[in-house]
């Protein structure tokens, strides 16, 4: 056991302690006193102006492996959907916003990105020559611009890095 404190400096002990010393007084103020809290849900403190998500990859590989087309087309009405069916339930979460991964390239690095899960890789729009192939991340494409595009009214893309692959 000694040997797991080993390696704790003076500031780190000092921070256990500290939080220790903490714990210790909001526990025992805790139970000796009672808190009544009142919420007036007529007072606003915030306005949430989107309710958002983020793909990562999951719209490439549902956009270009699911050969169902009834499949790609309802997925995105479960994120947007804000109606309520007759017995109560939401027919989608009411998304307002969806995040998009364009992708640095990745896919085209293979095993060379580190990233284990090939399903994780996105592909690049630039091309190593300093072009564009705008014919990548269909499954990506599928959603933003078939069906995206109808049902948020935000869509922002984003990319892990700002340089291309080598």
């Amino acid at each position: 056991m000694e040997e797991d404190f080993k390696d704790l400096n003076n500031t780190d002990m000092r921070r256990c302690y500290l939080y220790a010393l903490t714990l210790a007084c909001i526990t025992s103020s805790h139970a000796q006193s009672t808190f009544n809290i009142a919420i007036n849900p007529n007072t606003k403190y915030q306005t949430i102006a989107d309710f958002g998500a983020s793909d990562c990859w999951t719209a490439e590989y549902v956009g270009r492996y699911f050969n169902d087309i009834q499949k790609k087309s309802k997925l995105p009405n479960g994120f947007s959907a804000k109606d309520i069916e007759s017995d109560g339930k939401p027919k989608g979460i009411g998304l307002s916003a969806w995040r998009i991964n364009l992708g640095a390239g990745s896919a085209e690095q293979g095993a060379a990105s580190n990233i284990a899960d090939e399903s994780r890789r996105v592909e690049c729009y630039l091309n190593s020559d300093g072009t564009y192939n705008w014919n990548k991340a269909q499954g990506q494409q599928f959603f933003s611009c078939n069906r995206l595009s109808n049902m948020v009214s935000i869509i922002s893309y984003f990319s892990p890095i700002l340089l291309p692959y080598t």
